[in-house]
């Protein structure tokens, strides 16, 4: 894993890099796949209290197969292994104690849902939507 961020008067980037090896047996290729994860970020200060944030996330369980093919030869959608994530959000500092976050996203692919809430895959979405 790698991450940095960068932080001026009014702007903070920031980003992350995570790799990570597989090796489960029979369920892939030679039993072994890697899953990789990244997302940049950028949160601009519009004014003292009021903050504005942009970020792209981005995950694939298997990093050599970004169309989820592998997913579906053992009958999961396609989609369940992949997720690309654009969010934009708002931050409001109400007192130094208090504030109010309010986060807009666009979800493709279905990776990052939970298995145990989520048990039939069939009845899961590419596009999940916003929220």
């Amino acid at each position: 894993m790698f991450s940095s961020q960068y932080n001026s008067e009014k702007l903070i980037l920031a980003g992350k890099i995570n790799h990570r090896w597989n090796n489960i047996g029979a369920f892939a290729p030679e039993g072994k796949f890697a899953t990789e994860g990244w997302y940049m970020q950028s949160s601009y200060q519009l004014l003292p209290q009021l903050q504005a944030t942009v970020r792209y996330d981005v995950i694939y369980v298997d990093k050599d197969d970004k169309k989820g093919e592998g997913a579906a030869q053992f009958g999961f959608p396609r989609h369940s292994a992949f997720t690309n994530d654009w969010m934009l959000g708002l931050r409001w500092d109400i007192s130094a104690s208090s504030i109010f976050r309010a986060d807009y996203h666009h979800i493709q692919g279905t990776a990052i849902l939970s298995q145990t809430d989520n048990s039939d895959w069939q009845l899961t979405t590419q596009d999940a939507g916003s929220s």
